[in-house]
């Protein structure tokens, strides 16, 4: 979380922080909130292999200080891939070489990338796919507009759903996205949710507990940072049974 300065929640309270796990103190805070009208939206993700996330990430935080508001997060590791996004926000729309470096950095400037762009509104989407056929899922999107023109496209990627079903709305600009059902969110801050969970403990062996919550650890990394989230782990260690996992199809908006 950060924007220009990446104050973060700091820069709403007091600069007074935990040493340890670096969270504000907000148990003494009084503030003042208003909504602040920042209409213009740019996000932007990729997946990447394991060994280029860190690189990825340092090179979306570059760009953070360049909005009013900027948002930083992994996505849930699959299918041996790791995934970050960037979401700005504008009061006026987005200086294209913002846009641009982003672009740069999604590597989404070549060939092979699907485009939609419209000037006088200011919006545009890239995208770029993986795998072929049926199986072909969002590798990279950068998306700009107003509100949240296009933001059902976010969780396409997100959840790794096949997109072949959708076809040219993948850039009409005005179109409905699918429904895409969400699951609950289990680690907050490596944003791992519930049903990537699931799948993952149903891939590995029937080890002891400790042993099954180890290895989840090591492939999604929940329950490594804050630690919040582990009694849920647990008790999903102990009653998810190894299987095969089922994946959710796209389901066509209506």
């Amino acid at each position: 979380l950060g924007g220009r300065g990446q104050l973060g929640i700091n820069a709403l309270t007091q600069a007074a922080f935990c040493p340890d796990a670096r969270q504000p103190e907000l148990k003494f805070a009084a503030v003042s909130v208003e909504a602040v009208a920042l209409p213009w939206r740019v996000f932007g993700a990729a997946w990447v292999k394991p060994g280029q996330a860190a690189a990825l990430r340092s090179q979306l935080r570059v760009l953070m200080d360049q909005a009013e508001y900027a948002c930083c997060l992994p996505g849930p590791a699959q299918d041996g891939l790791e995934g970050w996004s960037l979401e700005l926000a504008f009061a006026e729309p987005p200086p294209a070489p913002v846009v641009q470096a982003l672009s740069t950095v999604l590597q989404l400037n070549g060939v092979g990338v699907l485009r939609y762009a419209d000037g006088r509104r200011g919006r545009s989407r890239s995208l770029r796919l993986d795998g072929e056929g049926a199986e072909a899922r969002l590798q990279a999107l950068l998306r700009v507009g107003e509100g949240s023109e296009g933001a059902w496209l976010d969780a396409l990627w997100s959840e790794r759903v096949p997109v072949a079903p959708l076809g040219r709305r993948l850039l009409a600009p005005d179109a409905d996205g699918p429904a895409v059902p969400v699951s609950p969110q289990v680690c907050n801050c490596f944003n791992v949710r519930e049903d990537a969970i699931t799948a993952c403990l149903q891939r590995l062996p029937d080890d002891a507990p400790q042993a099954r919550l180890a290895a989840l650890q090591g492939a999604l990394r929940c329950g490594t940072q804050c630690g919040s989230c582990l009694p849920a782990l647990r008790r999903m260690v102990q009653t998810v049974v190894p299987g095969s996992p089922v994946s959710n199809p796209v389901k066509e908006a209506t």
